[in-house]
């Protein structure tokens, strides 16, 4: 009877796990019943009433306040949105009403005709108020607060500002429901609403699987659904480097001299195309021949091919001058770097399509260059940018690379040349500088890297990693850009300006970890001793702590502790996939559960779901993001503990049909289930 004792609370827990399992398989009808007309993230303050009115999508006008509308598309006056603004028309607000426009009319009823004749009422039109004078860029800390009241008569929407209007709009557009009918409904609403973390990001990683322009938008559309309002966009990694340059190496910079770029040519070129001549000096006309270059570059392939031929190979002008060097067509680092230079690249144009796609959403866009690890697919169009690494054996180079090499000067020219160029190419004031998971074997075999060392009394390799990333830092301060860096760079004391974001993205290296005060040691240390968090308590005063501490919470303590803002996504990684509704875990997550003075929770400013992109691309990587990310977006906008995860539930389940009939390949959240 003993043994059965011990054994039957394990019977007992297989038969609940049994129930569970058979409720989800054998369930008549959703295993989620979704809700009707649900914001989706939950705004701070709503008030909904019994009343509702209905509205024909054929019928709802647009019109902007004393500006003439007939410049606009005829579907837009016929499925559209009424907007008044305060003083000049606004271009966001414009395109934002042709866009949501458009979404209202994919709620037309599957019956078609008019509306029953009911004592119901209709709805014809929303006023949008804007109180201030329109902004052009999203920026970190914009005012994105709305009030949203919606009753039998009218519908009104108000906010100080333009992104704030993008908000509200969001927000009216899934207030509407097909009802049983297969009317269209909205119930009267009382709406008043802002975010409570004012970085609310995605990141895309586009190096490990290249994502054409048409995935980044549709992930953009995403985000503008779910009131996230920045983009980062991991662009390069060792995989490959998609970013095309124009800068570099249109001349490359080794050992002090330049050398003319050199690339495969066509025709009679090819033969006399061998090796770049190297120069110690720029000559006037130099820079000259590198624009022709350049212009020749973006030329069709067959003109291009004869002027080549012409000017490069048997032009008499090229030997009468005695130029005594070979032209070349210019070379940049996505034509050695990226998968295929022709078809898996990002060029300028690709880069001011999204970020302006952005824009237009109230999303920011903020690129990363993660440095000086990560960087393999930079060395074949950089030579020397790399630090060859030597076998323990011969002493010798064995052929292989690690990271960026910063034993050298012309790593630093070329790291502000290029992020000279991306500062003016992406319009955000933020730049990701990476700066994480830096391997130091190939530094350890690197004889010149180790007599720099010497040379400047850096006794160790994370020592050297912080000379690196503070210069790097250096550089882009100097360029006038804020910077971002993953926790390691904080973690090995590298000394950052105060506006730099420290990104949180693991907790599996407590043990690295600078101490900012013994606060912070006793605090680890009960930790590593798994107590329960309220046990810390008479070791503190006037902080709060959840019922247990994640690793995690350590890394964001240190960081604002030292005064630094933060940044997190360790609970937020999507690559980690489980069966079933998995978005559930990342709605556990809480930005502020840490020991830490409210001060120091005010020092966070948000997070981001993570989407690395090893094992997904253009066929999966949507479904992967949505809606789970949706969770993330949630907890970053609304109050905390805002909803329950089976209220959250019901609620995700409408917003990924809601998304689905938007035309972003969401998967189902919950279960067995449908969309109407």
């Amino acid at each position: 009877m003993a043994v059965c004792r011990k054994v039957m609370p394990c019977w007992w827990l297989l038969l609940l796990a049994g129930v569970r399992f058979a409720r989800a398989v054998d369930t008549f009808g959703p295993l989620v019943k979704a809700t009707e007309g649900e914001v989706w993230p939950r705004p701070h303050s709503q008030i909904t009433y019994d009343a509702y009115m209905l509205i024909n999508p054929s019928n709802f006008t647009f019109s902007v306040k004393e500006e003439e509308t007939s410049w606009l598309p005829d579907y837009v006056r016929r499925v559209s949105l009424l907007c008044q603004v305060s003083n000049k028309t606004c271009g966001i607000l414009e395109e934002a009403v042709r866009r949501y426009s458009d979404s209202v009319y994919r709620y037309v009823p599957s019956r078609g005709g008019d509306l029953r004749k009911t004592n119901v009422g209709h709805l014809d039109t929303l006023s949008v108020l804007v109180t201030s004078s329109c902004e052009e860029y999203p920026y970190l800390g914009m005012d994105e607060e709305y009030e949203l009241k919606i009753n039998n008569v009218t519908a009104v929407l108000t906010s100080k500002t333009v992104w704030g209007a993008l908000r509200g709009l969001e927000t009216f557009s899934q207030l509407l429901y097909i009802d049983h009918n297969k009317e269209v409904r909205i119930n009267s609403t009382a709406i008043s609403d802002q975010p409570r973390f004012p970085h609310r990001g995605l990141l895309l990683d586009t190096s490990r699987h290249y994502m054409p322009l048409s995935v980044i938008r549709e992930m953009l559309d995403g985000m503008e659904m779910n009131k996230m309002n920045v983009f980062h966009w991991h662009i390069v990694d060792s995989q490959s480097f998609p970013y095309q340059s124009r800068v570099f190496p249109d001349l490359r910079y080794v050992h002090g001299a330049f050398v003319v770029a050199r690339k495969s040519s066509v025709g009679r070129c090819r033969q006399t195309l061998k090796e770049p001549v190297v120069y110690t000096e720029l000559r006037p006309y130099d820079l000259y021949i590198n624009k022709l270059c350049t212009f020749l570059n973006y030329l069709p392939v067959m003109v291009m091919s004869s002027l080549v031929k012409c000017l490069f190979c048997v032009c008499p002008v090229c030997n009468d001058l005695k130029f005594n060097f070979k032209l070349n067509v210019l070379l940049c680092l996505s034509e050695k770097g990226a998968y295929d230079p022709e078809t898996h690249i990002y060029t300028h144009d690709d880069i001011k399509n999204i970020t302006e796609y952005a824009r237009l959403r109230g999303i920011r866009v903020m690129p990363e260059f993660d440095t000086p690890g990560h960087t393999l697919s930079w060395g074949p169009g950089q030579p020397d940018l790399l630090t060859p690494c030597y076998s323990f054996v011969t002493g010798k180079p064995d052929g292989t690379y690690g990271p960026i090499n910063p034993s050298l000067e012309s790593t630093y020219t070329f790291i502000e040349k290029l992020f000279q160029e991306v500062v003016a190419l992406f319009p955000d004031s933020y730049l990701h500088l990476g700066g994480d998971e830096v391997s130091f074997v190939c530094w350890r075999t690197n004889p010149n890297v180790t007599s720099f060392m010497m040379e400047n009394g850096i006794s160790n390799y994370a020592g050297l990693e912080q000379y690196y990333m503070q210069r790097v830092v250096n550089i882009t301060s100097y360029l006038n850009a804020s910077s971002v860096v993953w926790q390691e760079v904080f973690d090995n004391g590298v000394t950052i300006p105060d506006s730099t974001v420290v990104h949180v993205w693991t907790g599996s290296q407590a043990e690295e970890l600078s101490k900012a005060s013994a606060r912070l040691h006793l605090a680890q240390s009960i930790y590593r001793m798994e107590h329960s968090c309220l046990e810390c308590s008479k070791y503190f005063s006037s902080i709060s702590f959840p019922e247990r501490c994640p690793e995690r919470a350590v890394w964001v303590l240190q960081v604002t502790a030292a005064g630094h803002r933060a940044l997190l996504s360790a609970c937020w990684y999507l690559g980690r996939l489980e069966s079933g509704g998995d978005w559930r875990k990342f709605y556990e997550c809480e930005p502020t559960q840490f020991y830490g003075t409210d001060e120091q929770k005010q020092r966070v400013m948000g997070g981001e779901a993570c989407m690395w992109g090893e094992v997904v691309d253009e066929s999966n990587v949507v479904a992967r993001v949505w809606p789970r990310a949706s969770a993330t977006a949630e907890k970053l906008w609304s109050s905390a503990g805002a909803d329950t995860e089976d209220g959250a539930s019901r609620r995700l389940e409408e917003h990924y049909c809601r998304m689905r009939r938007r035309g972003v390949g969401a998967q189902p959240p919950n279960g067995p289930g449908y969309c109407r």
